[in-house]
């Protein structure tokens, strides 16, 4: 550097030599001195330029690297050595087919192929199978071409994100709505959503079974459609359930092709609202067809009494119960006779309430219960403490994820026990009042039979009136014994 007569600093280059005589003397230097200054000074920004934006690749979250037109590694950021698995200082330079595996070489290597022959920019969301961390992630690359003066691209630019949680986000996403659609159309009963208007928009294919000589019922008025009207109905739920917000429920005619009324359909609506605002949109209607159990009333009646059987069974408490005896779901009945609410129930164990066995003796049990189940009696603990008898009915078998899991019905039997030791009791009493008349008859007996050998008559007849007497409270006794079975 050099300073000119106006003080300032100026950059130059500068070359020179000397001048000679025939004897080697020095006679003068010649040279000339050209100014860079401005040249340097650009220099000095592009390298303070460079550092800044190596120092932003270096600090970012996302893999940032460069690839050289034969796919050597030029530059990656330290994210990086997490995607390829070496440091930066090893990977610069050397071929990117030698630094991953096999199978990613390939995938890549026509990703950054396409990329030098189109000469455009390309993003790429693929799985990365390889790299520091274990596991499948998903990444979203960006690979940009960068052009050289000529024209021709010189390396490419390549920024990967991971995008795994989006991709997770999305594909759970449509397994969801995948889920919801195989529910909606393997439904054994009709399904129709309407909108606000009361226009049919989706039908499963039951409904269309039901109603093949309307079809296609997606598009027209579900008056129309299913009951062959240009207006709406009188006793709608749908109508209701759409000013409501509520479900209803409404047992309506199955319309035939000819507009007649050839069975009977039970309609439960319930309102399908907007997730925004809350407020309805819609309609689903839930449709059975129960013509043949409308048909078979009378013989519904006849068997009113087997069904009332049936029903009141359901006042048993019911347990559904893993390996461990947690409970996974109970019934109110249960719930009931514990004292419990169901939310307290399900996060209690069989060993809560059970009275005869610890948990290390229930989880046994449930370990060799075979699938024939078991019947036994046992005691419950209820909330407050009070102990019950109780009969328990249990089922063992295997759910379809493999696990163990136990179903038992149990009864309250608290008051047949009662009433057994009252009969027990009763039963002793008895036992000791017969000895009494039994014994009384045996005197009376033998006292009867000397008095008929002494012949004193009077005797005979009082000895015989007892013994009737004491038969008759006898004959009293057993009637009420026979009467405790």
């Amino acid at each position: 550097r050099i300073i000119p007569k106006d003080k300032s600093i100026k950059t130059v280059w500068e070359q020179g030599r000397g001048v000679f005589d025939a004897d080697g003397k020095l006679l003068w230097l010649e040279g000339y001195i050209s100014d860079i200054t401005a040249w340097q000074d650009a220099e000095n920004k592009l390298k303070a330029s460079e550092k800044k934006y190596r120092a932003l690749a270096e600090a970012a979250q996302d893999y940032i690297f460069m690839i050289d037109s034969r796919l050597r590694i030029v530059y990656m950021n330290s994210y990086s050595e997490k995607f390829i698995g070496v440091s930066a200082a090893h990977a610069a330079g050397k071929p990117l087919k030698g630094l991953v595996p096999a199978k990613a070489y390939r995938k890549w290597s026509r990703y950054l192929r396409q990329v030098l022959k189109s000469k455009k920019s390309m993003y790429v969301e693929a799985e990365s199978l390889h790299g520091l961390n274990p596991g499948v992630t998903w990444r979203g690359t960006r690979l940009t071409p960068v052009m050289d003066s000529d024209g021709r691209v010189s390396a490419i630019l390549g920024i990967s994100r991971d995008i795994s949680a989006r991709v997770e986000a999305v594909r759970a996403s449509r397994e969801n709505e995948e889920f919801l659609d195989n529910i909606f159309t393997s439904i054994r009963d009709g399904i129709s959503i309407l909108d606000k208007n009361m226009n049919i928009v989706r039908v499963n294919p039951i409904l269309e079974k039901l109603y093949e000589h309307a079809m296609p019922l997606v598009g027209k008025k579900c008056y129309d459609a299913y009951h062959g009207r240009d207006k709406r109905c009188e006793k709608c739920p749908s109508c209701r359930t759409l000013v409501s917000g509520k479900p209803a429920y409404e047992i309506v005619p199955y319309t035939g092709p000819d507009g007649k009324t050839i069975g009977w359909m039970d309609l439960r609506t319930f309102p399908l609202k907007s997730s925004s605002t809350g407020r309805t949109e819609g309609v689903i209607e839930y449709v059975r067809d129960i013509t043949a159990h409308v048909k078979a009333a009378a013989a519904i009646k006849k068997s009113e009494q087997k069904y009332r059987g049936i029903i009141d069974t359901a006042g048993d408490g019911f347990w559904y119960a893993d390996e461990k005896g947690r409970f996974l779901d109970v019934n109110p009945a249960a719930c009931g006779m514990l004292g419990y609410r169901k939310d307290e129930m399900l996060r209690m164990r069989i060993s809560d309430v059970e009275m005869a066995e610890k948990q290390s003796g229930i989880e046994r049990h449930i370990r060799y219960m075979n699938k024939s189940g078991g019947h036994f009696e046992t005691r419950h603990r209820k909330k407050g403490g009070e102990a019950i008898d109780v009969e328990v009915s249990t089922t063992y078998f295997v759910d379809p994820e493999g696990k163990d899991r136990i179903i038992a019905f149990i009864r309250d039997i608290s008051e047949k026990k009662e009433a057994e030791a009252e009969r027990i009791a009763l039963i002793r009493n008895l036992s000791h009042e017969l000895k009494t008349p039994i014994a009384i008859s045996e005197m009376a007996y033998g006292l009867m039979k000397t008095a008929v050998e002494s012949g004193d008559m009077e005797k005979v007849k009082n000895t015989h009136r007892i013994f009737i007497s004491n038969l008759s409270r006898l004959k009293k006794d057993m009637n009420n014994i026979i009467d405790l079975f």
